[in-house]
Formats: structure tokens, sequence, C-alpha cells
């Protein structure tokens, strides 16, 4: 029923679209004039950092300087209909220049002193790669090794050797380059290695060949053998390599091993496989030893996390459409791990509640206390014995030697008093410099005396104790072995509880990655990766659209463009409009973000800006509220406040700025909010509201008192609007709408379509 009724809306706007065809304005309502964009606008998204950067040498692609190289033109024309990439086949061992140049003589253009005069580097050994230029792509499938890494600052360079001319790389690139080829090296010893890499086999000096080659990037990715993700960054010598330092950069036995390896658990799971399950076999078999290692596994795993690559914008498609996916990664030494082990981590995380940890901290005390009370009672009945053993020893002992230890006892008792009295002596006659001097060596000679016997006495009481050693010796062990093991473990799980709320943030962004791999989709709608883009850094805030397309529909129809007059602003406004085309529906309004951060006040109110981050929390808690909601009331039918109405939008530009539109809808209005449930000043994203009928409307915190709540043509759930003059309006967020006893009202599923005549309003 879904499925038809999308295709009776789709059906429906298109034939709705011949306003649009005599005044096209899906098509050519965002128009990019050729003099560049307005001013105003230019000067707004510069004080934001958003504005475009002005086209130069070098710049292309927000990469580092490279003027020598592409005056030596290294590439040849790619054939956009033969659907041509370029591969590069990096060589084995890192050399000085000079060296890879005797090797490679075809590279010798012309000597070395005037191709680089004086050019520091030529003195450090370097990558040595050659393009494998104008290569069709299905003749490579599955041949190539394709490399994700975070590029970096283009100020932060390492030189690499392309066909036998020095190319400045990102030093992150580089180091990701050094990390593949030692993994590489160590499979395959001695032979070269393919990698596509975009810096290099991607012509940035060409704008045209890059954006064909970003339209090609998707099917690059899918027809890789894998691809190979660069965790580590590259940092001078004296500085951790990841992002955020760790004093104890990890290892992979500390953290790998011990999360993928079962540790005798009685389900065969290692500890990360179900952490949660882990950690309660341990509560019931009193066995803490295997949790002592936690927190150094859960921290190595933080940092991890921490790696910039994660946030990057283009590593999501990257990663969805590779067919596997090998993590590389160097502290000491370069180490390896897949994504199938490295989820089942993640995974193991996900599950591990708070509520058993919560456990684990008051079981612990009481094993401490009972461990305490056994090891006093051990100890009481092992001095017990060994008094009593002692006791038969004195009986049979010989009589020279209890009769030495006897004489020495009684020597000690008579020098002390002596000892004592030269002592009080020497204080007294402190004013006669020769008497204190014979009172102090007589005291000394006491002194030595006393030392000597006590030192037999000892040594002799010592010897014949070892003699009789105490009977519960092992199992006092035991006992003091596992209330070192319990403290530590103490210690463990007050440092996991402390990180894991850090270390769950870190995973948001991991999280949709996981789920976008596990689906096993490779076409997804565009709407819901760009929700996943907020969460993502990019240089040219541009590809936090263009990065994604690959992984939608190509039915969007949306084509990168990096030319100067093509504005982020432009961008999101066309992007909305291709979206609206494209579905057929307004449901689009459902990811409006209110209060926009940075480019709220240059759009209109109505289109999504992807590129904002901020928080999720409102769509996250109106999903949960939307859910708890349904699973009290028991109804999963889909929500469609319009009905099988299409949506029917009219786009009009602004008098004062070509390129801001409002949009013109057909809506119907419901009522408007009358009363707040609540505190105002609750955390929460989400606030109900009351309306003059009793409604129960649940919606965002942002909305008020006053604000209108509308069922738009084309758009599934009801819209709160606040109107601003006459029938414009702006948007504010989507809403759901119960009666009085919380049941969902029927307005959700189109009631209100038949009852109300549609009006017709502008949303600016």
């Amino acid at each position: 029923m879904a499925n038809a009724s999308s295709k009776a809306r789709r059906v429906a706007f298109e034939r709705s679209s011949s306003e649009i065809a005599e005044a096209p304005e899906i098509e050519k309502a965002v128009v990019l004039r050729s003099d560049g964009a307005p001013k105003n606008l230019i000067v707004a998204l510069e004080r934001l950092a958003l504005a475009n950067r002005p086209a130069s040498e070098f710049d292309n692609f927000y990469t580092p300087e490279n003027k020598e190289f592409y005056s030596k033109t290294p590439y040849y024309k790619l054939d956009e209909t033969r659907r041509e990439i370029r591969l590069l086949k990096v060589y084995p061992e890192k050399k000085l220049y000079d060296q890879h140049m005797i090797d490679h003589p075809e590279w010798n253009r012309e000597p070395s002193h005037i191709l680089y005069p004086y050019d520091p580097r030529k003195r450090e050994p370097t990558i040595a790669c050659e393009l494998v230029d104008t290569t069709p792509l299905s003749r490579v499938d599955g041949t190539y090794h394709a490399l994700s890494y975070c590029a970096g600052s283009p100020k932060n360079v390492k030189s690499i050797l392309v066909n036998g001319i020095l190319f400045n790389a990102f030093a992150n690139l580089e180091h990701a380059i050094n990390c593949t080829l030692e993994f590489w090296n160590s499979k395959n010893p001695g032979t070269d290695l393919l990698l596509w890499v975009d810096q290099i086999c991607i012509n940035q000096d060409d704008q045209v060949e890059r954006s064909s080659q970003v339209r090609l990037m998707q099917d690059i990715y899918r027809r890789s053998q894998d691809a190979i993700i660069c965790i580590s960054i590259y940092t001078p010598p004296t500085v951790n390599r990841y992002y955020q330092p760790n004093p104890e950069p990890p290892e992979k036995a500390t953290w790998l091993q011990y999360g993928l390896h079962s540790r005798g658990s009685a389900s065969g799971l290692s500890p990360f496989q179900d952490i949660d399950l882990f950690v309660r076999e341990s509560i019931k078999s009193k066995n803490v030893e295997a949790l002592a290692d936690m927190p150094s596994c859960f921290n190595s795993l933080y940092t991890f996390l921490s790696s910039p690559w994660w946030s990057r914008a283009w590593i999501y498609q990257e990663f969805i459409m590779a067919p596997r996916a090998f993590f590389v990664f160097k502290s000491d030494a370069v180490c390896t791990v897949s994504w199938a082990e490295l989820s089942l981590m993640f995974e193991g995380v996900v599950k591990l509640k708070e509520k058993t940890l919560n456990d684990l901290t008051l079981v612990i005390p009481e094993w401490i206390k009972a461990r305490r009370e056994e090891e006093q009672t051990e100890n009481a009945l092992g001095e017990e014995e060994k008094a009593r053993l002692m006791l038969e020893w004195n009986m049979k002992t010989k009589e020279p030697t209890l009769k030495q230890i006897e004489e020495l006892t009684s020597q000690m008792s008579s020098l002390k008093p002596l000892l004592e009295k030269a002592d009080k002596e020497r204080n007294k006659l402190l004013h006669t410099g020769k008497t204190r001097r014979k009172f102090a060596e007589e005291y000394r000679k006491y002194q030595r005396e006393v030392q000597i016997i006590d030192d037999k006495l000892i040594s002799l009481r010592k010897r014949l104790a070892e003699d009789i050693p105490n009977p519960r010796q092992k199992q006092l062990e035991d006992l003091r072995n596992t209330l070192r093991a319990l403290s530590k473990a103490q210690d463990s799980v007050e440092k996991v509880q402390k990180l894991l709320p850090k270390l769950r943030s870190s995973m948001e962004p991991v999280d949709s990655l996981r789920k976008g791999k596990s689906t096993r989709r490779r076409v997804f709608g565009l709407k819901e990766v760009l929700d996943h883009s907020r969460r993502c850094q990019a240089s040219d805030p541009r590809d936090k659209i263009y990065a994604f397309l690959g992984l939608a529909d190509k039915g969007y129809n949306i084509v990168p463009n990096y030319s100067w007059e093509n504005t982020i602003v432009h961008l999101l406004l066309h992007t909305a409009l291709k979206i609206i085309a494209f579905e057929g529906s307004l449901d689009i309004l459902e990811h409006v973000r209110h209060g926009r951060e940075k480019l709220g006040h240059l759009l209109p109110s109505w289109v999504p800006d992807w590129t904002s981050n901020d928080s999720q929390l409102f769509a996250d808690q109106f999903e949960e509220r939307v859910t708890q909601i349904r699973n009290k009331d028991g109804n999963n039918e889909q929500f469609q406040a319009s009905g099988n109405e299409a949506a029917k939008p009219k786009f009009l530009k602004d008098q004062s700025d070509e390129c801001i539109l409002d949009m013109k809808v057909n809506a119907n209005f419901v009522e408007a909010l009358e009363d707040m449930e609540g505190s105002p000043y609750d955390e929460s994203a989400l606030q109900t509201f009351l309306t003059p009928s009793g409604l129960r409307v649940h919606t965002s915190q942002v909305a008020a008192c006053g604000d209108e709540v509308w069922i738009i043509y084309g758009a599934r759930f009801p819209m709160v609007l606040r109107a601003e003059h006459g029938t414009r309006y702006s948007f504010i967020s989507q809403a759901l709408i119960c009666e009085s006893n919380e049941k969902i009202s029927d307005i959700m599923f189109g009631s209100r379509m038949v009852e109300l005549e549609a009006k017709s309003i502008t949303i600016v």
C-alpha cells in the first residue's frame, strides 16, 4: 500500500508540473550568474568561512602546491565515455632520488642538477611510483587497492616520486602509502603494489576531469579488490601519531588480541563479541582476573576511534562501496585489522549495559570483604599451627642451640642498661669536651656490642623460623593474589565506567557506517545519507553533498559543479529542489533543523542545511517518542497526514535576492498551539503542546504558543509553522498529533484531508 501511495503521489506530482514546465522552477530556480554570486552573499559566506576559494594554479581540490609537477605534463587525457581512470604502481622500496633514477633510466628527462638544483627532497629516501594511465575501469576490475586516508592540511607535505618527477603529496597520504607498502611487503615481498589514490590519480589541475572522476568514485571503490584505510596520521617522530595523543599508544596485542580472542568464557565468546555476557559470566563465576585488561583495551579502542578519518565526508562512500576493508595504523610498527574483526568490537561495546557494570561495582567490594575475612582466618590458623610446631621443635632441639640463644639474650639484657647509662652521662656532660669524647667513645663501644649480639639473634631466629614454614602459606598467597586481582578489577571497572560515555560518543559516526555496511545495499535515499553528512568534516563544504551522491539513486540528477559561482547556498537550494522533484513529496521538511547554525539566515526556512552539525537530539528524541506511542497504541500503520494528495509546490524568487526562494504550497490548517506542558527550560529537545480542542502535539522545543499546525500536501507528518505576514509562514518543525489519552490521532492518517478545504500558503 505504501508503495502504491508513493507512486500515486509521484504521478500526481509529475502531472502538476505543467505549470513548472511553463516556468521551470525545479530546473532553473537556482540560476548561477555568469558574473558570480551576489556580492552580499559572498561577503556573508566569507564571514562564515564557507565561501568558495578563488581558483589558482594549485588550489584545486584544496591540494598542496604542485606547479612544477603539472608543468611537466605527466598526465594523459582521460576519456569519460570509456570510463577511464588512472592507477598508481608503487615500487616496493624507498630509496634516494638518484638511486631511483638509476633504476628507471626512462625517467631521466633532464640531468638531476638541472631538474632539481640543490633540492633537499633528494636527500632522504622517497617512495617511487608510476602512473598507469588511461585504463578503462572495466579492465581492472578487482586488481587494485583503493586507498582511503585523511588528507589534512595542504601546507603539510611530503615528497613522492611520480614518473621521475617529485610530487608534493599530503603528508598524511605519504604516511598512508608508507603504511600500506609495509603491510603489502610483509605479504608480497618484492612485488609492486597497484593503488588508486585520489590526489595523484586525478589531475587536480583539471576541474573538468575532477568533476568527471568524482562521479566515478562510487564505481572506483566498488570495483577495487579492497579499500585500505589508514587510521593513523603523519606527525614528526617526537609526537604521537594519533589524533588525540595517548601516553600508551595502542598496540595490536593490547586491544586486538584481547578483544577478539576468547579468554575461557563459558559461552566461548571473546570479550568484545558479547562483552555484556562476558562480564556477567565473570560475576557468576567470580573470575575477575580477565577483566583487568579492560581499561587499556577500551582506551586503545577510543584512541583508534578518535582518528580524524572517521569524520571525513568522502569516507562514507569509500567504505560502503568497497567489497572489503582493511585498517592500517602505525604505532611502533604497522598493524592491520579487517573490518570483519573490528565490527565485532563495536557490536560488543554497543551491547554493554550500564546495569552490568553497576552490578560489578556492587559485588566486587563484597568479594574483597569476604576474601579479607578468609585471609585473617587462614593467617590465625596458620599462626596457631606454627606455634604448636615451634613448641614441638623446642622440645626436640639440641641443648647447645637453646643454650646459645639464652646466653645471647642474657648478654643483651646486661648490655642495654650500660648503653642507656652511657647515653645519659654523655648528654649531661656537654660542657667539657674531653669528658664528652670519653663517654661518646664508651657509648659507641656498647652500641657496637649490642648491634653484634642483635644481629646474631636475628640471624639465628630467622634460620630457626625458616625451618618451620607457615602451614597455610600457599592458601594465604592464593588469597592475597585474589585480593590484588579484585582490587585491580575494581579500578578497571571504575575506569571503564568513566571511559564508556566517551567511547560511545566517539562511535556515533562509526555507527552509521556500520549500519550502512551491514545492510548490503548499494543505493540509498539521498536524504538518508545526507543526514550522515551532518557529522562529517570537509575542506570544501560542497563535498558534504557531492561526497554522498554516488550512494544515491541516479534519478536525483545532481551533477558535481566546483565552479566559483556555485556557492554552498546555491547548492543547498538546488539539492532541495532536486529531492522534491525526484521524490514527488515534501518529506524533505522532516530533515530541516531549526536554528541551523551558520547558514540559517541565508536559506529559506524549508531548506535543510546539510552542512550543519547541529545536534541530532531532536531527531533522535522525536523518533523515540513516536516509537513509544506506537508501541503503547499498538498502531503500526504508516503515517500519511496528507493522504494521497501530491505535492504541488511553486517556487517564487525573492525580488531582493535572486537565489532565495519562497515555496508556495497547498495546506490544511489544523489548530494553533495554545498551552505548553511541562517547563520550557527542560533539557529535552521535545515539547508537548495542547490545542483548544484538547489535542496533544509533540514537536520541537523551538515551537511556541501561538504557532500553527498545518497539513501540507505531499508531507507525511503535520508541520508546525509560524505566521509571518498574511499567508506567509516560516517553517518550525514536524509534529506528532495525539488525542488527549495519547492515542494516535486519525489526523496522522489523513482524516482531515476529507474534512477541510485546501488553502494556498507560502513558506519563506
